[in-house]
Parts: structure tokens; C-alpha cells; sequence
């Protein structure tokens, strides 16, 4: 890597950049090995707080995102109509289910 394409350099070109930036690192696998000497990068460098406000992605084609975490859009979450459950709607009985089954326990 030349000095302007160590992962320090990288994370310090996302935060100038709007949204972020796209590096083509050519595979899958050197896309991962990227991120990580990215965060590394990132941890070593712990006294910069913008560098901690970004975000390393993997996306398909072995392209790395690194993005600012406060401009990505983020979906609301749905509004699931909910009410109180009555008395009268209980079941009489409920069974235990997964690891806490009397079946799986073991009593001498």
C-alpha cells in the first residue's frame, strides 16, 4: 500500500467524505482482511473521536464501505398494533418449552 492507501489514511478520507467511501479490494476475502486491518487501525488510533463514528462494510463483489454511522437512513420500525391480554383469555395450562422441559432435566 502507498502512504495514501494505509487503512489510517482510508478512515481519515471517509470522514472528510459526505457519506463515506468505497474501496475495491478485488475478493471477498481480501475485502475481510481490509476490514480488519481497518478497525485495527481504528483501535490503535483511539484518541480520534470521528474515527469512531464510522462503520467498515463488506459488500458483495469484495468492495469495503467505510461509512459515517450518523448518515446512514435507518427504516422506523413498524407499528404492531398491541392490547392487554384478559383474564378470561389465558390458557389453564402452559408447557414449559426448550431447555426448561421436565424431560430434559435430570433428577435422580
Amino acid at each position: 500500500m502507498t502512504d495514501d492507501n494505509t487503512p489510517i489514511a482510508l478512515l481519515h478520507r471517509a470522514v472528510a467524505a459526505e457519506f463515506g467511501i468505497v474501496i475495491a479490494a478485488g475478493t471477498d476475502h481480501a475485502a475481510r482482511r481490509l476490514r480488519r486491518r481497518i478497525y485495527n487501525a481504528r483501535r490503535a488510533a483511539d484518541a480520534d473521536e470521528q474515527l469512531l463514528g464510522l462503520s467498515v462494510l463488506i459488500r458483495p463483489g469484495g468492495e469495503v464501505w467505510i461509512v459515517k454511522r450518523g448518515r446512514i437512513s435507518r427504516q422506523p420500525a413498524p407499528d404492531y398494533p398491541s392490547r392487554p391480554i384478559a383474564a378470561d383469555e389465558m390458557p389453564s395450562r402452559i408447557q414449559a418449552r426448550g431447555n426448561a422441559r421436565l424431560g430434559l432435566l435430570f433428577i435422580p
